[in-house]
């Protein structure tokens, strides 16, 4: 018998963390509104990457370049000025330009944040889902919510990832960080852009 209360708490425990990812929902008076992605612009940010594993940890710049036509770039340098990894997305996929051996099992992840963050999402057609909208194009689920109606969050591939801090840029919004979680919340992995410029 106890075990299966643990059994019960443990799925209701899932069915709420699951859900609360999902980011905020959409208020009444705000549900005409168009959802908005990553505006598809020229521009530069400057910030962090910090990835938290069981046994390791890094630290380091993270440089995201939007490209324009649906394409980002993000460069990962060390503090000693080394080139960790260098990854270009766009809508036929993403391209390691360049990156380290010891970088190999985080460039899916970095692949990922990079693409569902920082590129355009121009073909998504949300629909109403439990007080958000939800696009999905087989593989992901991308969650659009709040007021206003922005992407917060991407559900699928084995990492969801948490978008926000929009901030104004220009006459849009553009989101300066991106939190990935993988394998139950083991590790984490964040990009959070403290400078952004218009190119």
């Amino acid at each position: 018998m106890p075990c299966m209360r643990v059994a019960v708490v443990l799925v209701i425990a899932l069915a709420v963390t699951s859900c609360g990812g999902r980011g905020p929902e959409i208020p009444p008076f705000a549900r005409a509104q168009i959802p908005h992605a990553t505006p598809d612009k020229r521009w530069f940010g400057e910030g962090r990457l910090e990835l938290v594993a069981p046994g390791k940890r890094l630290s380091c710049t993270a440089l995201v370049r939007g490209l324009g036509h649906g394409q980002a770039r993000l460069a990962l340098v060390s503090d000693e000025g080394v080139l960790l990894a260098d990854l270009t997305a766009g809508p036929a996929g993403c391209t390691v330009n360049q990156k380290l051996a010891a970088m190999d099992r985080a460039i899916p992840l970095l692949e990922r944040m990079l693409r569902q963050a920082w590129t355009a999402h121009d073909g998504d057609k949300p629909t109403p889902s439990h007080d958000r909208l939800a696009a999905s194009d087989g593989l992901d689920t991308r969650w659009y919510g709040g007021d206003p109606v922005l992407l917060r969050a991407v559900e699928g591939d084995g990492l969801d990832l948490e978008i926000g801090d929009w901030r104004p840029f220009g006459d849009t919004l553009l989101p300066w960080a991106v939190t990935g979680h993988a394998t139950l919340g083991i590790v984490t992995v964040t990009i959070h852009l403290n400078k952004v410029k218009p190119l």
